[in-house]
């Protein structure tokens, strides 16, 4: 007995076939009756046997691995495209209200200009001050040193003059201390010579050298 090998083909084709013609009937259907019909990937098309109704083992084989494949694609290969975003309806709003009242929000932006100026202003007003007095408390301190330089400078230079007086009576003791010893030398060398020539007179000598 000669058995057909093409013979599992063969019911593929015929099983597509098959398909094909069940969707045909079913769109004309639909056509028919004026009925929308169901959009589906074409992944969800695939439509639906027991594998166990063909004889064939190489057949059931081919149907377990459309059936596999089939599960495994449930999902289509791209995702479809996100909605479209909606726009903030209050921002809208916001948009509309400045467009219908120009007026009301050019006040309103006048007066956060004169509220932002005043609140500068004060900032600025404040940093002066500071300025001001870091200035005031800066030119104190200064003159305060000044004024310890000059305490420390008269006091040095009484110091000074006082040590000046105090060397100047020293060398004048020293000076007149020496002037009397001098003076005293002096004398008693007159008083010497004097002896000398009272002694030649009286003994007729004569002095070895005469000046």
């Amino acid at each position: 007995m000669k058995t057909n090998r093409n013979r599992p083909i063969n019911i593929l084709i015929v099983f597509f076939l098959l398909t094909t013609a069940r969707a045909a009937t079913r769109n004309w259907t639909n056509r028919t009756h004026r009925t929308v019909p169901k959009v589906q990937h074409a992944y969800y098309a695939y439509p639906h046997r027991s594998c166990e109704s063909f004889s064939r083992p190489y057949a059931r084989s081919m149907c377990i691995e459309l059936e596999r494949i089939h599960r495994s694609s449930r999902q289509p290969l791209f995702s479809p495209p996100p909605p479209p975003t909606e726009i903030d309806q209050s921002v809208m709003n916001e948009s509309t209200v400045q467009r219908a009242k120009p007026e009301h929000m050019a006040a309103v932006v006048d007066q956060w200009k004169e509220t932002e100026i005043s609140k500068s202003r004060k900032k600025y007003e404040k940093l002066s001050e500071k300025i001001v007095s870091w200035e005031d408390k800066k030119r104190k301190k200064a003159k305060r040193k000044l004024h310890r330089t000059e305490r420390s400078v008269e006091k040095t230079k009484l110091k000074a003059t006082q040590r000046f007086r105090d060397e100047n009576e020293r060398i004048e003791i020293i000076v007149a201390s020496a002037r009397a010893h001098a003076y005293e030398s002096r004398i008693k060398e007159e008083l010497k010579v004097k002896e000398k020539a009272n002694l030649m007179r009286t003994t007729g000598r004569k002095p070895s050298t005469c000046l």
